[in-house]
């Protein structure tokens, strides 16, 4: 690079000892002189900015990927600074030289600055050593340095377009800006986005350099070691064919937030403008001069176009052929002195001698090899360049019908190549031979080419056209194929032999090499460089060892679409383990990076089969960049790998100290979680041995997987498992498959989902494990002891058949589809595993489902065997009587009623409905008069489906035994006579317990509800036990219990059943009434009828008839209309009759059946015949009402102890001071209440009270506002709580040691029930009341007795409670209370009393009774009698009064009670 600093030295500061170097101008021009350049580094980038943005953006990798747009930037905070590439797509850099001091601006032409004369060739492509790349190095053979100064040469002579000898084919040329005034490309709208590359010696800008514009702080590295890139620094200046650039932060510019600048080394380096309207990168300048030190103000060269064209290309290309009139055809022969003759000749017609026979520059052995090239106006250097090869001109041949050129001489053309237009022909005369820079073939061109190359020499392939290879014999030249197509179709010579290349090379990723014929090259001689090409098999088929590829370039396809083609890979035959082996040629481990099949689809996209086939078991193939097959892949032995790759990342070759601060890892750069997803397709994947793979970062996976032959295959990868990874190095081509466990959070998160898509069989013991992020969605098949385990989170979505003692085991996983297992198949779901179909098993299958959800139906069959362990199940389960469920510590819940074999319960749960847990009463319909009048004992089948899980009732029948203990729970409307049913075999025996949902609808029918029968009503085993769970079921406004009575289990409630009974008591009066009326009209017809027949005697038989019916039906209205009662009745009688005609039908039937069926249901028809009740047992309200009910009459209770609570509070008043005073008040308490109404509760009280009273002289008034909240905890645990607001006013009047006092008081009572209730439950409370106390005392001691009434008014309130109408009714009571108090006062000091007192009460508050309805049943609650005492001491203290007191209670609704209280107050 030229410097512009004058400065002699400089340190360098927080630089590595390693890195101090001095620089000086004197010094840089002698290494210049003599071709040497400073190693130095790629130029200023910004410290603050990962350096892996400005390596990964000058090799096209990482994010900036070609093509790449708006890619974010973070500095080493973590924050964004903002984005690249937001105006244009990332550029290709592949035109670059990896030194980065030139890029390739025509076929064989790089540009550069003419003061770099040290370089003496280039190469292009991917950094590393991997020698599939074949990297190629490219010679200079003339600088073409700029003449500045002569005529038409304005611009400055620091500019050159070096000639190389090769046409290049890693790269298709960049295309060159126009203008050579620079200030038209400072127009950012028209040229938005500028960026630079180059290989400079390398310095971070730290945030102190920019502000003090003081040298870069660190020195980091030598030139000419790597690249780096990133935008430029926006333009400040323009001269004579330059440009400036600079004057900006390194943080920022106008073309991005990765600006770098130019410093030793980096001349020449090329700087690249994206032109808007052109929608493309062109390259617009080379960097000539700049500060090296600060990285600002670099001065580029313009690229110089027309210059180039007009004299350097033009130069080098002056022979055109041309033939207008068509089919030219042209004699190339070698003079062997440096020129050639080409003669052209026309069938047709003669042509003039000066276009018949031209001269052509050749290779020039007589010139030397290598010469010095003088430099204009610019530093000079050594400037070497090679004569010989430069010597050979371009020959250009166009012919718009078919031309031919026959090569009469082995033709030597050095650093000159072909270009045609046109198709051509080339062939030898005989066996004739060619070399030179390569081949180029128009667009639409095809060239037969029938000449062979010399050893050692690479034919370039560029241009889009065709090369059609048909020489004879072996080629012993290589091609390298870059653009275009080249089809191989090289014939035999006369021993058999034939050779289309001895090496075939494909680059760039532009070019296809096409086979038209078998054996045209040594497969292992193929190779895939840098972004590589097609190869088409066209319908043929080729074997590796191995495939040499670079990366994802590689493509191997079929554009055949009528002939199949198979690629097989048999891996390496030598293997060498010991000492350093980096010979990818003898490594076990192999892997291709690039494509099978077509990926675009505007080409055919023909059969091509994939045979992995080593001999090996120990072989692995890596398959890392995809596949698309219309065809198979099939293995054999060995270990075969579907995977992602790691993200490509420039490598680091920073030293440990640096690596350290930048915090990456020195070398080859691979992040675990950075990959790139894969995807795979083919028809079939054959396994047919060896072990498979689908590895991570695998997005998808498409075709059917057949394995056999002992296979194993593995799909996907799970987070803290250890699993195979392989990868392969782009570095150095290796491959390497190491054990690892992905547990870092980012890598887990980077790692995609497996969708594979297909069906899988499984055949002779091959074995699949689908885990972690895979999905399989296709149906599984596998018989012949295979297995089939899927874990860690991983999902089938397909269906899966099982025969032949093949096992699939889902532990921790989904299976969404069916299974079906026969012919000794085992099916297992474990740890959490679900899967989401039906189950059928058949001919001594096992299924097992432990800990784990099974979402479908279950069908058994042959002596199947299902065992359910620590799971739950909703679907349903049939099964014949020779097979065997068995369920342990799990839960059933039936969707539909069903038969099975044998059941096992061990402590498990089978629910008869899915919706017990919502108690599915629903709401009530019709009336009791609306049901039946009798019905005997019948099974409770649902009469018609229902078509809600609300409303089915679903009965299970074990046909076999069952055996256990555990829980049935049903579904049951005792109000409509329906509920789940067990039906069981008389063998049947165990413990169970049943649960029975509650309801609040009533029962309205007059019978036992049975829910365990025996089957063919067969009673059932006295081994067999049923008891209820919580001893209890409720329904309505009662409480049911289970009974055993023959052989059957059912729900019974007395006094239910008795309210029942009395109903149909009346009903069946009513019938007995209308039976006698209709008796006696029958009589009073039948006499009518008889005085009509006497006096009709004589009336023709044929009138008779008539005569009798009109005899019947004329009494019958006049009785009609003098018993029209009886007419009323006659539907009455036809709903009882209906009832006896349904009874008759059921004697009838059983008396047609085998005795052994008749006898029980001859039991139960006498059974509808009236029998005489029996008296139940008393027993207290209390034990037969329901939840529901009690809780009601609880809620009642607690709101009137509330209400007692303040007055007795008030009462205590009473028996105070007179004087004036002003209180407050706190009681807290709990009271345990209980009944023969109802179950005991409790109530926990919080009274807040504040009053205030005035004395009058002998009398006082006074006023007290209480607030008592309740929290009640009824029976079954349900909950109330309830605010009483409540305010009272008293008065009380004195005579002497007599007193009488009077009170009224109003309330409002809200509260709630935990559970099954909107809204409060609110209720208005008054009272007045009137006491009388007397006093009488001796010294300090004083008794005093005292009676009083308290009359109560409490408002109505109707409630619903969980499908339960609640009505308690408004009430008028009183409560009375009489009781005695002692007490002893005494001063211990002045102005201090205390007086302790003892106070024994009684209340009775019989006269509040009430009848609470709850439905239609009307309950009885009574309030009693209360015995109470309380201990207390009364403390002033000038004025202020504390009082203190403890009391117990006990009466018949309320046990033994304590309580205490305190209360503050002041009188004066």
């Amino acid at each position: 690079m030229k410097t512009t600093d004058k400065r002699t030295t400089e340190t360098h500061r927080k630089a590595p000892k390693t890195g101090r170097i001095r620089f000086s101008p004197a010094y840089l021009a002698i290494c210049l002189s003599f071709g040497i350049l400073p190693q130095a580094r790629a130029g200023h980038t910004y410290f603050g900015i990962n350096y892996q943005y400005y390596r990964d953006f000058a090799e096209n990798k990482g994010k900036f990927a070609v093509g790449a747009k708006d890619i974010e930037v973070y500095n080493k905070k973590g924050e964004l600074v903002g984005k690249s590439m937001t105006k244009a797509p990332m550029i290709d850099f592949s035109v670059v030289s990896r030194n980065g001091v030139a890029a390739l601006a025509g076929d064989q032409y790089i540009v550069s600055v003419a003061h770099n004369g040290g370089y003496n060739n280039v190469d292009f492509g991917a950094e590393g050593s991997n020698p599939d790349q074949h990297r190629f190095s490219y010679q200079i053979v003339k600088r073409n340095n700029y003449k500045a100064g002569t005529n038409g040469h304005p611009y400055g002579g620091d500019y050159h377009m070096p000639r190389l000898h090769k046409f290049v084919t890693d790269a298709e040329p960049v295309e060159m800006t126009s203008y050579m005034d620079g200030w038209k490309y400072a127009d950012l709208n028209k040229y938005p986005d500028r960026v630079r590359i180059g290989a400079g010696r390398q310095y971070w800008r730290s945030d102190e350099d920019e502000p003090n514009n003081r040298e870069s702080s660190y020195h980091i590295a030598s030139a000419y070691s790597w690249l780096v890139g990133g935008n430029t620094f926006a333009q400040n200046g323009s001269g004579g064919g330059t440009v400036n650039l600079g004057s900006e932060k390194i943080k920022h510019s106008p073309y991005g937030f990765l600006p770098t600048g130019g410093s030793f080394g980096d001349s020449g380096s090329p700087m690249f403008i994206y032109d808007a309207q052109k929608q493309k990168w062109l390259i617009n300048g080379v960097l000539q001069t700049g500060n090296p030190y600060i990285g600002k103000s670099n001065g580029f060269q313009l690229v110089r176009k027309d210059w180039f064209y007009d004299e350097i290309f033009a130069g080098d290309t002056h022979s055109v052929f041309y033939e207008p009139h068509q089919n030219g055809k042209y004699f190339f022969n070698d003079n062997n002195n440096g020129a050639g003759k080409i003669d052209a000749k026309h069938k047709h017609y003669s042509l003039p001698y000066r276009l018949k026979t031209r001269t052509v520059q050749l290779f020039n052995v007589s010139l030397s090899e290598t010469a010095r090239e003088p430099v204009y106006h610019a530093a000079g250097g050594v400037n070497s360049y090679r004569p010989r090869l430069n010597n050979g001109e371009n020959i250009s041949f166009i012919d718009k019908g078919k031309g031919e050129l026959i090569l009469t001489s082995n033709i030597n053309q050095g650093a000159g190549g072909l270009y045609f237009e046109g198709n051509f022909t080339v062939s030898p005369k005989n066996n004739e031979t060619w070399q030179g820079a390569g081949v180029h073939i128009s667009d639409g061109s095809t060239v037969t080419w029938k000449v062979n190359g010399v050893a050692n020499d690479r034919l370039s392939k560029i241009g889009k056209g065709t090369l059609l290879v048909q020489a004879k014999g072996e080629n012993q030249g290589s091609v390298s194929v870059g653009d275009g197509k080249v089809i191989l179709d090289q014939q035999a010579d006369d021993q058999g032999k034939k050779q289309a290349f001895s090496e075939i090379g494909l680059v760039s990723g532009r070019g296809t090499v096409q086979l038209n014929a078998d054996n045209q090259f040594n497969p292992d001689k193929l190779y895939f460089g840098f972004r590589g090409g097609r190869l088409d098999l066209n319908g043929h088929s080729l074997s590796f060892h191995r495939i040499q590829n670079t990366d994802e370039g590689a493509m191997i396809v079929n554009h055949n679409q009528d002939k199949e083609s198979t690629v097989t890979i048999t891996g390496n035959k030598d293997i060498t383990t010991t000492g350093n082996n980096n010979n990818l040629d003898s490594k076990k481990e192999i892997a291709y990076n690039g494509w099978f099949g077509e990926k675009d689809a505007t080409k055919t996209n023909g059969r091509l089969n994939l045979n992995y086939q080593p001999e090996e078991a120990d072989r692995t193939l890596l398959l890392s960049g995809g596949t698309n097959l219309n065809g198979n892949i099939t293995q054999t032995n060995g270990k075969l790998f579907f995977s992602g790759r790691p993200t490509p990342h420039a490598y680091n070759h920073l030293g440990s100290g640096w690596s350290k601060m930048e915090g990456i890892p020195q070398g080859e750069i691979v992040w675990d979680n950075d990959w790139i997803d894969r995807t795979f397709k083919a028809e079939n994947f054959h396994i047919q041995g060896g072990q498979a793979v689908v590895s991570r970062n695998v997005a998808k996976v498409e075709g059917d997987w057949h394995l056999s032959n002992h296979a194993q295959a593995v799909f996907g990868v799970a987070p803290h498992q250890s699993h195979t990874i392989c990868t392969r190095s782009d570095w150095t081509g290796l491959t390497s498959c190491t054990e690892k466990t992905i547990t870092d959070d980012k890598v887990i998160a980077s790692l995609s989902k497996t969708d594979i898509r297909g069906n899988v069989s499984l055949a002779d013991h091959a074995h699949l494990n689908l885990t972690g992020l895979a999905t399989l969605n296709g149906n599984l098949s596998a018989g012949g002891d295979t297995h089939y385990t899927v874990t860690r989170n991983a999902t089938q979505n397909g269906n899966l058949s099982l025969v032949g003692n093949a096992q699939a085991t889902f532990n921790q996983a989904t299976l969404n589809g069916n299974t079906s297992a026969s012919d000794n198949a085992s099916f297992n779901l474990s740890n959490n595993a679900v899967q989401n179909g039906s189950l059928t098993l058949s001919d001594n299958a096992k299924a097992n489902v432990s800990h784990s959800a099974l979402n479908g139906n279950v069908s058994l069959a042959d002596k199947a065997v299902f065992h359910f362990e620590n799971s739950r199940f909703t679907g349903k389960i049939s099964g014949g009587k020779d097979t065997a469920l068995h369920l342990k510590d799990s839960e059933w819940t039936l969707p539909s009623g069903t038969e099975l074999g044998n059941l096992n319960l061990d402590n498990a749960t089978i629910t008869l409905n899915s919706a017990y847990r919502h108690d599915a009463a629903g709401a009530q319909t019709g009336s009791a008069a609306d049901a039946p009048r009798r019905r005997s004992r019948r099974s409770l089948l649902s009469v018609t489906p229902p078509t809600s899980a609300e409303s089915r009732f679903n009965t299970l029948t074990v046909n076999g035994k069952l055996n256990g203990q555990g829980t049935f729970r049903f579904m049951s409307e005792l109000f409509g006579y329906r509920s789940g049913k067990l039906k069981l075999a008389e063998s049947s025996e165990g413990t169970y317990t049943l649960a029975v949902n509650n309801t609040g609808n009533e029962p309205v029918s007059l019978e036992q509800l049975t829910v365990v029968e025996g089957k063919d009503n067969t009673p059932l085993s006295e081994n067999l036990n049923f008891t209820l769970q919580n001893e209890h079921v409720d329904a309505g406004a009662w409480r049911y219990q289970l009974i055993r009575k023959d052989g059957e289990f059912r729900l019974h409630n007395p006094v239910k059943e008795q309210e029942l009974s009395d109903k149909l008591g009346k009903a069946g009066e009513t019938e007995a009434a209308l039976t006698a009326k209709q008796a006696q009209l029958a009589a009073k017809q039948q006499a009518e009828k008889d005085n009509a027949q006497s006096l009709d005697a004589l009336i023709a038989a044929g009138r008779n008839a008539t005569e009798k019916a009109e005899s019947v039906a004329e009494p019958a209205r006049q009785a009609g209309g003098e018993n029209a009662g009886i007419m009323q009745a006659e539907e009455e009688k036809k709903r009882v009759q209906a009832d006896k005609d349904t009874a008759l039908a059921k004697q009838r039937e059983a008396e047609t059946r085998p005795a052994t069926t008749a006898f029980p249901r001859a039991r139960r028809a006498r059974r509808d015949l009236p029998q005489p009740q029996p008296q139940p047992q008393p027993q207290p309200q209390r034990d037969l009402i329901s939840r529901y009910a009690n809780s009601g009459l609880s809620e009642f209770s607690a709101t009137l102890n509330s209400v007692f609570a303040v007055q007795d509070e008030l009462d205590r008043v009473f028996a105070e001071d007179r004087r004036n005073a002003v209180w407050t008040s706190g009681i807290r308490d709990t009271k345990h209440y209980r009944s023969q109404d109802f179950r005991a509760y409790r109530q926990q009280t919080d009274l807040r009270q504040i009053g205030m009273q005035k004395n009058l002289g002998s009398g006082r008034v006074g006023i007290l506002f209480s607030h008592n909240r309740t929290g009640n905890t009824f029976d079954d645990g349900i909950g109330n709580s309830a605010r009483l607001a409540h305010g009272a006013v008293f008065g009380q009047y004195g005579i002497g040691r007599f007193d009488i006092g009077i009170s009224a008081g109003a309330g409002f009572s809200s509260g709630s029930l935990s559970d099954g209730i909107r809204g409060k439950i609110r209720r208005r409370v008054l009272h007045y009341g009137i006491q009388a106390r007397y006093r009488a005392g001796f010294g300090g001691f004083g008794i005093e007795p005292h009676i009083g009434a308290t009359r109560y008014f409490v408002q109505k309130a109707d409630y619903r409670y969980e499908n339960v109408n609640i009505a308690t009714p408004g009430l008028a009571f009183n409560r009375y209370r009489a009781g005695i108090k002692a007490d002893y006062s005494f001063k211990p000091a002045q102005h201090i009393s205390i007086t302790p007192y003892l106070s024994l009460s009684y209340t009775d508050a019989a006269s509040g009774k009430v009848r609470t309805r709850v439905n239609t049943a009307v309950l009885a609650q009574d309030f009693g009698k209360t015995r109470s005492a309380e201990w207390g001491v009364n403390a002033e203290i000038k004025g202020f009064t504390l009082s203190l007191h403890a009391a117990a209670a006990k009466g018949p609704q309320l046990e033994a009670q304590h309580s205490a209280g305190i209360k503050l107050g002041y009188r004066w």
